[in-house]
């Protein structure tokens, strides 16, 4: 699925994801913070299930990075909103479909309004 990365090694890869994220975040890299938590709650809940505490974790990371570039650039900055729909994405990742769904919805009429 990951290339040649199978098994154990898949989510050792996504743990190995989640800790370059925190030193991205840490040294103020946040786009790229974010990019990655992503990828390791994808794997992990593909691999280990929606509901380990691993993958809570990392979505609770994705929320940290949000609220960072919220408090920094700002809440209707493009990056910004990209962060808010991988929160959203993360959220259906977990099955919370009617969580996720109000998150989505305020993302695309932010959208809509800044692209005008």
């Amino acid at each position: 699925m990951y290339g040649l990365i199978e098994g154990d090694a898949t989510c050792d890869y996504a743990s190995l994801l989640h800790n370059v994220a925190a030193f991205d975040e840490s040294h103020g890299f946040y786009g790229k913070a974010e990019a990655k938590l992503a990828t390791a709650v994808s794997i992990k809940a593909i691999e280990l299930g929606v509901k380990i505490p691993d993958t809570l974790t990392n979505v609770r990371n994705i929320a940290l990075v949000l609220e960072l570039r919220e408090n920094t650039i700002g809440t209707n900055h493009l990056d910004t909103l990209t962060s808010t729909a991988n929160l959203a994405t993360a959220l259906q990742n977990q099955g919370k479909l009617e969580e996720a769904k109000p998150i989505e919805f305020r993302v695309l009429e932010t959208r809509k309004t800044i692209l005008r």
